[in-house]
């Protein structure tokens, strides 16, 4: 009996003749499973992948279209090189490409030089940082503008209003009080605590 009416006697419900199916094709399966020992093992063994041929055909048995045109033992080879490649960890370059098959748990012990710390607690969270810069930089401005506000507190009213006015407001200002309001900020006097904030 041929292959493809075993197969056909399967589908239609004579599950026991698997094994008479089997006895047919299994030549080939081990030879195919002998290729694959001797080169892409990866240690598994010879009888695992035996059995990884005997599954490879319940598969082809359940999935064989004698209508596609194609030989059940061209079907049974296409699946039982699947089923051997997932046997042996063997993988198609489209899943080596896939970014989900290189990904790491958090959860993996980095080692102990780093204190027993996870992947996941030593991996630089940039939204964290980003808000951590920020709260940074909010806390040097309100500093500078302390130390500018007391650095201006020093000048004579007339002249502080000059500052103020042209650096906080935008408005025009004499043109001689706002040189002399900037020649007293440079006196050390004045100067001394804003020295921190120049670059």
């Amino acid at each position: 009996m041929s292959n493809e009416e075993l197969a056909a006697m399967i589908q239609s419900g004579e599950r026991e003749r698997l094994i008479e199916l089997w006895q047919q094709i299994r030549r080939m399966a081990l030879k195919e499973a002998v290729r694959w020992a001797a080169y892409h093992s990866n240690g598994v063994e010879l009888d695992d992948l035996e059995q990884a041929g005997f599954i490879a055909l319940m598969r082809a048995v359940d999935s064989f279209d004698p209508a596609a045109g194609a030989r059940f033992s061209t079907w049974y080879h296409r699946i039982l090189r699947t089923e051997f490649a997932a046997a042996t960890g063997r993988r198609t370059e489209k899943q080596r490409r896939d970014p989900l098959d290189a990904a790491v748990s958090l959860d993996v012990p980095v080692g102990e030089d780093a204190g027993g710390a996870t992947l996941g607690e030593l991996v630089p969270d940039s939204a964290a940082e980003a808000a951590i810069q920020a709260v940074d930089r909010r806390e040097d401005l309100r500093r500078l503008h302390a130390a500018l506000e007391a650095a201006i507190a020093l000048l004579p009213p007339e002249l502080q209003a000059a500052v103020r006015g042209r650096y906080y407001r935008g408005e025009i200002v004499d043109a001689k009080a706002h040189s002399k309001a900037l020649r007293m900020l440079r006196a050390p006097k004045c100067s001394q605590a804003l020295r921190v904030y120049l670059l």
